[in-house]
């Protein structure tokens, strides 16, 4: 979808939306603060809001009322995180438009995903991704590990003792402490 402002308010809107004037987004859009109140009121252990946004999105081009930039998607915390292409009120790059959602999708496709290991390394991908264009904005996050797919690696068992053949263990390998 796409991420637009309109009458000093950010809106969301399905990548199907069709904008013939300005207006339109009040009948197809979601204003953004509504999902952000519902997560809030949610109170999830922990949740993520990722905007992505184009300036060559068909939606922006067609009302020049709409401007492709971020407006007040409030901070995030410690239960829910805000990624976004962009700070807010910063003009997004023309550039690869969608550098933040390639470079989310290739670090969450691993075995084992950890969100606070993948919202580290996207400003490094999507400053890859967009050829040094694209800075995100990442607001909040995990206090502690979340993992969305996998689970961390348990660590190995400490090794038995080795006793040889025809050898008797020792008092300290065989004693056992109450």
């Amino acid at each position: 979808g796409h991420v637009v402002r309109f009458d000093g308010r950010t809106f969301l809107l399905p990548a199907t939306a069709k904008l013939t004037q300005a207006f339109d987004i009040l009948r197809e859009g979601i204003v953004l603060g509504a999902v952000r109140g519902v997560l809030d009121r949610a109170k999830p252990s922990f949740g993520m809001l990722v905007l992505d946004t184009s300036r060559e999105s068909g939606v922006s081009a067609a009302a020049a009322a709409l401007t492709p930039v971020l407006g007040d998607i409030g901070e995030g915390g410690t239960a829910v995180a805000v990624v976004s292409a962009a700070a807010p009120g910063t003009p997004l790059a023309k550039t690869e438009p969608f550098a933040l959602t390639d470079a989310l999708v290739e670090g969450l496709d691993r075995p084992r995903v950890e969100l606070g290991r993948v919202l580290g390394t996207l400003p490094t991908a999507v400053a890859a991704g967009s050829g040094g264009a694209q800075a995100p904005w990442i607001s909040g996050g995990p206090a502690e590990p979340v993992w969305l797919r996998g689970a961390p690696i348990p660590p190995a068992p400490p090794p038995a003792p080795v006793v040889a053949i025809g050898q008797e263990a020792s008092p300290a390998e065989t004693s056992v402490t109450a």
